[in-house]
């Protein structure tokens, strides 16, 4: 089982070019950090039939963040990615989900702080909390 977190930003300004690239290195330093915090507990993981124990790395697991250009009007990017894969126990699903709603996101959102950011899990629209800086 697993489910997919959609992510997109509107403004009325289009994207510079410095913009994009600055949102490809947050993705880029973001999908690290996921694949790190996964990597550090993949021998715990495997240890306990958590993750299938043929699973030798943390993509494998988890898609990475990614920014793609805006495809309808305002907005002016976007980016899915598919949380946990069958076979995975719901810690590891977890896991991500934490990560991409308390850290990759928001470090998205940081980018363009002047953008309306949407976010939703499937068919459920997370709001963003301000005061703790997370998507809820």
């Amino acid at each position: 089982m697993g489910v997919s977190i959609y992510y997109s930003a509107y403004r009325d300004a289009p994207l510079g070019a410095g913009d994009f690239r600055a949102l490809e290195e947050a993705a880029r330093v973001q999908t690290e950090g996921l694949y790190a915090s996964i990597g550090a507990r993949l021998p715990e993981w495997k240890g306990c039939g958590v993750v299938p124990s043929v699973t030798e790395a943390p993509g494998e697991l988890a898609e990475p963040v990614q920014v793609l250009a805006g495809r309808e009007p305002r907005e002016v990017v976007w980016g899915a990615s598919k949380i946990s894969h069958s076979g995975c126990g719901a810690e590891v699903m977890e896991a991500q989900l934490e990560f991409h709603m308390e850290v990759g996101l928001p470090a998205l959102r940081a980018v363009l702080p002047d953008a309306e950011w949407r976010v939703h899990i499937d068919d459920h629209d997370l709001a963003w909390d301000g005061e703790r800086y997370v998507f809820e």
